[in-house]
C-alpha cells in the first residue's frame, strides 16, 4: 500500500488483526508538517489517517509518549532538558524552593552528559557545598537532606 509516495506495509499481528506499519520517513514527514504549523488533525486528514495516530507520532517525537510523561521537560537557552531528580531547599525566610537536576534530552553518551541545576522557574543554581546552593539572583538555599547533592 502506498500513501503519498510513502510506503505503508499491511501486516497481521498475533491476534490475526490487520494493521499498518509506516516508514520512519513517513512518520517524520507528518511530524515535520505539525512542527511547521499545521494541526495534527489537518495532517491526518491530508494523509487519510486517524488523528490520534499522527498525535501519537508527534508526542513520541517530542519525548512525551506514555512512558516518558512523568519526566519533566524544560526548555532553557533553546535546549530541551529532562528532569532526573527533584528536591526541595529552603531559604533564610524558611520558604521552600523546588530544585531540579536536569540533563540535556539529546545527550547520547555519558561523555557528553552535562547536568544543570535550576529552580522550578528555570533560574540557574550553583552548588556551593553539599546541601547549600546559590541562585542566579543571589538567594542562598539549603537542603540538609540526604537526597541533596
Amino acid at each position: 500500500m502506498i500513501r503519498d509516495g510513502y510506503k505503508a506495509i499491511r501486516v497481521t499481528n498475533m491476534q490475526n488483526q490487520k494493521q499498518l506499519k509506516f516508514d520512519p520517513e513517513f512518520k517524520n514527514d507528518a511530524v515535520a508538517r505539525v512542527d511547521g504549523g499545521m494541526t495534527a488533525a489537518a495532517v491526518a486528514r491530508d494523509l487519510s489517517l486517524p488523528g490520534w495516530l499522527v498525535q501519537n507520532w508527534v508526542r513520541s517525537a517530542r519525548g512525551l509518549n506514555k512512558r516518558q510523561k512523568k519526566k519533566v521537560l524544560r526548555v532553557i537557552d533553546d535546549r530541551v532538558f529532562v528532569c532526573i531528580a527533584k528536591f526541595a531547599a529552603t531559604d533564610a525566610k524558611n520558604q521552600t524552593h523546588q530544585l531540579l537536576r536536569l540533563r540535556p534530552k539529546d545527550c547520547k553518551s555519558i561523555s557528553e552528559f552535562g547536568e544543570l541545576l535550576v529552580t522550578s522557574k528555570n533560574e540557574k543554581v550553583t552548588r556551593i557545598m553539599k546541601g547549600v546552593y546559590k541562585t542566579e539572583s543571589g538567594l542562598i538555599l539549603e537542603n540538609p537532606a540526604a537526597d541533596a547533592f
